[in-house]
């Protein structure tokens, strides 16, 4: 069994969500919490065999959850449905920017 905290990381971010109107974003306070991934891997993960992936893949590859980052309230925090979140592609490609800036390092 593998420790989730040693084997994941979390950051605040912006999430940009669909507003109804076509192409309007309203972005709200979250935190994503990312799986790791080992350095020696992290090349052949983004372009297995040379190929780039889109970001819908690798994000849905590494990002565990998504809440909203709230208010100090104490209340617990709303949980966003990750199939919704990594619909809209500007989201995606948040997180996965996201998470290779913020990968820790060895």
């Amino acid at each position: 069994m593998t420790n989730t905290l040693q084997d994941s990381f979390a950051c605040r971010v912006s999430m940009p969500i669909a507003t109804a109107e076509e192409r309007c974003f309203r972005y709200v306070p979250a935190v994503a919490i990312f799986r790791r991934i080992p350095h020696e891997t992290l090349d052949t993960w983004l372009m297995p065999n040379g190929k780039a992936r889109g970001d819908r893949e690798l994000a849905s590859e590494v990002l565990i959850e998504v809440r909203h980052a709230g208010d100090d309230s104490g209340a617990t925090p709303q949980r966003f449905d990750l199939s919704e979140v990594l619909d809209v592609g500007r989201a995606a490609s948040l997180f996965v920017s996201t998470f290779l800036s913020s990968l820790p390092r060895p």
